[in-house]
């Protein structure tokens, strides 16, 4: 072979090998930057569960409670009970609307607090539909005022009371911290009521002596109290305006051969409520 040819195949013999090398480094290095972008990637997913399980830590541990007064009004406390050593920049409680029904023409459904409260109105919030935002931390308490809500004008109030009778006070909540994405939760707590025990005894007579015990969070008053004979049954006293929350009703007597009395008070929502108490 001459030397033309040799030099020829030594030349193709060179290129292959260049071509090769050059297809081994692009694999390689194809391989490496996969192998890069999939730690980074498995780095970025665990640094994102991470941060979740933190959040989740730190997801505020809130209580809520509520009382009524006389004059309808409900006192919502709101306790930060943990987790340890958190802090919240700023809390945002609005009540939580029910579905509306649509709006008759000329009516805007947007002015009503869809539901059995709103907060007493301010300065900053005509409506009632939120609270001013406020800040809080872990063990202390915010106490909210709220007021029965207002049906829209095509709604009859009746039929308000009726459709809120008792349906729970349902509020979204949503807590902030400045280095941490927010943490938005749905609550209730039920509407404060009057709740009687009642304990008993007989007399030689065979009278029924009642006596009953207001345990609930809220006072009943304009109280009633009627025998099966639609009559008033004797009471060991008089009959209080208002029985508060700890308050005892004065002895009711159930006369020999009578079987029940109807107690009847208004609730805060001004609602009528009843128990019917059997001997």
């Amino acid at each position: 072979m001459s030397v033309e040819a040799w030099s020829l195949v030594g030349g193709m013999a060179g290129a292959v090998t260049g071509v090769v090398a050059l297809a081994v480094s692009v694999y390689f290095t194809r391989r490496a930057t996969r192998a890069a972008e999939s730690a980074a990637a498995s780095a970025q997913r665990t640094s994102h569960i991470e941060v979740q399980r933190r959040h989740a830590e730190l997801t505020p541990q809130i209580a809520l409670s509520a009382t009524a007064d006389v004059h309808g009004r409900v006192s919502l406390t709101l306790t930060l009970e943990g987790p340890p050593g958190v802090h919240l920049d700023e809390v945002a409680v609005s009540i939580s609307d029910d579905q509306p029904e649509p709006p008759r023409t000329g009516h805007h459904a947007d002015n009503t607090v869809w539901g059995p409260y709103r907060f007493v109105p301010g300065a900053n919030q005509r409506l009632g539909a939120s609270a001013e935002a406020f800040a809080l931390r872990r063990g202390e308490q915010r106490t909210l005022e709220l007021e029965p809500s207002v049906p829209p004008a095509w709604i009859d109030p009746s039929a308000w009371a009726d459709r809120y009778g008792d349906t729970p006070i349902r509020l979204d909540i949503r807590c902030t911290r400045d280095d941490h994405e927010p943490w938005v939760t749905l609550m209730q707590v039920d509407q404060p009521q009057a709740v009687f025990d009642v304990a008993g005894r007989r007399t030689p007579h065979g009278t029924l002596l009642l006596t009953l015990t207001n345990r609930g969070n809220a006072p009943a008053r304009d109280i009633t109290i009627e025998d099966e004979q639609g009559g008033e049954p004797p009471l060991d006293g008089d009959m209080p305006e208002v029985i508060q929350p700890g308050d005892v009703l004065p002895q009711v007597a159930i006369m020999s051969g009578y079987q029940w009395v109807k107690l009847t008070w208004t609730d805060p929502r001004s609602s009528r409520q009843s128990l019917t108490v059997r001997g």
